[in-house]
C-alpha cells in the first residue's frame, strides 16, 4: 500500500486506523477480534495508499499466543486487490444489463425450449413460460 515494511511497522494504531476507509472499519475490527479469538482472520477493506489514493486490501492476519493463550504478537499479510475489486464490480454490473434492457431477451435451446429469459417477455408474450 505504498509503505515499506519498516514504515508500516512503526505506524501506531490510531494512525493505522485512520488509513482505513471509515465505512470499512467495522469489517477490519471484526477480523481483528476473530484473529484474537481463533488465531487467524482475513478481511477485505479500503485503505489509503501512501500516495493518497484509496486501494482495496486483502489482509490475512494471525496472532501468535503463549502457552497460556496470551497474545504475543500479530502478523499481517496485506495485498492490493484493487484490480480484482474493479473486475468484480464490472461483472456485477454486466450481470444486471439483461434486466435493465427494456427489450425482452429470450434464449432457446435447439428444441425451442426456453433456457433463459428476462422478466419482460411475459409482459409482451403472456403465454411465454416463466
Amino acid at each position: 500500500m505504498g509503505y515499506l515494511p519498516a514504515e508500516f511497522a512503526n505506524i501506531d494504531n490510531q494512525t493505522a486506523t485512520a488509513l482505513v476507509y471509515s465505512d470499512d472499519l467495522p469489517v477490519l475490527q471484526a477480523a481483528l477480534a476473530r484473529s484474537l479469538e481463533s488465531g487467524v482472520a482475513e478481511a477485505e477493506y479500503r485503505q489509503r495508499h501512501k500516495n493518497g489514493n484509496w486501494v482495496w486490501v486483502s489482509n490475512h492476519m494471525s496472532v501468535s499466543k503463549d502457552s497460556s493463550g496470551k497474545p504475543l504478537y500479530r502478523s499481517s499479510n496485506g495485498r492490493d486487490i484493487t484490480e480484482r475489486k474493479k473486475k468484480e464490480a464490472e461483472i456485477a454490473y454486466r450481470a444486471t444489463l439483461p434486466e435493465l434492457n427494456p427489450n425482452p431477451i429470450v434464449e432457446l435451446d435447439a428444441n425451442g425450449g426456453v433456457t433463459y429469459m428476462t422478466q419482460q417477455p411475459g409482459l409482451y408474450f403472456p403465454t411465454c413460460p416463466n
